[in-house]
């Protein structure tokens, strides 16, 4: 997620695991600082 966030030049993106049993509980947040 680090290289898709590299490309469009962002600094937030969200990681989402489905397999949670509950979806709160699968979102994690990615932050990149150029």
């Amino acid at each position: 997620i680090i290289t898709y966030l590299k490309l469009y030049g962002k600094k937030l993106g969200y990681l989402i695991n489905f397999n949670e049993t509950l979806l709160k509980n699968g979102f994690k947040r990615v932050v990149y600082n150029i």
